[in-house]
């Protein structure tokens, strides 16, 4: 009786004091789960980072790890024995690995210059000239500044689509497969140096880096993912090809020869090779967002979706998803990387609802400073 007495009063002399007071009860109280604040004010992360590195993280690289490693297998029979057949077997576990590359790719946060995956492993497009000349040589470093236009997968792709005779090719020159085999080499001893690196200490620490500041795992990850994002899927995978690039879309003369897989695409007479590369990549980052959970239900994994959800911002995750959809769906119109700009805008959409909704929602600080969120 004395307690509700004494609210009573205080209902009568400071009502706006109280009713404050008890909203605030009311939305600590229903705010659980993912987002929900500790006793101490702060965000509390620790399920989201966990499943970041379970369910996302470690699964595409892992996956990258053991497909290098059947990439190199694959490497040394063709090598032992150089036919179609081995052939054919090579350029499927090629296949494979290019596409698990692109999720692995996204997460190389941590990595440095030289298990720098993109600058040892795929830029394009290639040197020919300068591979002609490493093969002769015998000379290789996979990790230098000077051979980085020499290395990775779109060596590969020259080496084994840039002619209608590969067999004869290899045949004709052992150099190539002298050359094949180191590359297939460096490429799984990244790859296992990257797996071993998140199977370590990486991963607790990772996990243990909560809040939303600077330098924190959830601020590295995706300034890190967007970054990824905007470089190598937007401009190089997109925009260069066809005459787009940086955060203004800023017009310069297209180049359809600067795609992943050129070789492959001229060999096929499409596009439908490196399409599917663009098309892993952006599957990868919807990932992330989503936390690893492709049937975007919120209530299996705790991906940065949930984290929206959960604080009332259904509407910018409704808007996320359907970019998502709408990159989709121009991926699977086209047979060429050329051509209009609706593929480039779907994807450019993209990084205008994270920036300009999902960053200063979460209170992430943009860390590019690009002007392309408005």
């Amino acid at each position: 009786m004395q307690i509700s007495k004494m609210i009573f009063v205080m209902f009568k002399r400071f009502p706006a004091l109280l009713l404050s007071l008890l909203l605030a009860c009311f939305i600590i109280s229903c705010d659980g789960g993912e987002g929900a604040l500790d006793p101490n004010g702060q965000d509390d992360h620790t399920e989201l980072l966990t499943n970041q590195v379970n369910n996302v993280i470690i699964p595409s690289i892992s996956n990258y790890k053991d497909a290098t490693e059947t990439l190199y297998l694959s490497a040394n029979n063709f090598c032992s024995s150089i036919n179609d057949s081995n052939l054919n077997s090579f350029r499927d576990a090629y296949h494979n690995t290019y596409k698990s590359y692109q999720s692995a790719a996204l997460h190389n946060y941590y990595a440095n210059i030289n298990y720098d995956l993109v600058n040892t492993t795929n830029l394009f497009p290639i040197d020919t000239l300068l591979l002609k000349n490493i093969i002769i040589s015998t000379t290789y470093n996979f990790s230098s500044e000077s051979q980085k236009r020499a290395n990775g997968f779109p060596a590969i792709d020259y080496l084994i689509y840039s002619s209608q005779n590969t067999v004869g090719l290899f045949t004709s020159d052992e150099k190539k497969c002298s050359y094949l085999l180191k590359l297939t080499e460096s490429i799984k001893n990244k790859a296992v140096q990257l797996d071993n690196m998140w199977g370590g200490s990486l991963k607790e620490n990772f996990i243990s880096n909560d809040g939303v500041e600077i330098g924190s795992s959830i601020h590295v990850q995706l300034n890190s993912a967007l970054s990824y994002y905007e470089d190598h899927i937007r401009e190089n995978k997109v925009g260069l090809p066809i005459g787009r690039i940086g955060p203004l879309d800023s017009p310069i003369e297209a180049d359809p020869t600067k795609i992943e897989a050129y070789y492959q695409s001229l060999y096929d007479g499409n596009d439908l090779f490196a399409l599917s590369l663009v098309k892993e990549s952006i599957q990868e980052m919807e990932g992330l967002y989503l936390g690893g959970n492709t049937l975007r239900n919120s209530s299996i994994n705790s991906g940065y979706d949930r984290l929206l959800i959960s604080r009332g911002h259904t509407e910018v995750d409704s808007d996320i998803k359907s970019q998502f959809d709408l990159i989709y769906a121009k991926i699977d119109e086209r047979t060429s990387i050329s051509g209009n700009t609706d593929l480039y805008d779907s994807i450019q959409g993209l990084i205008t609802i994270m920036k300009s909704d999902l960053f200063p929602l979460l209170n992430i600080q943009d860390a590019d400073g690009k002007n392309d969120g408005d």
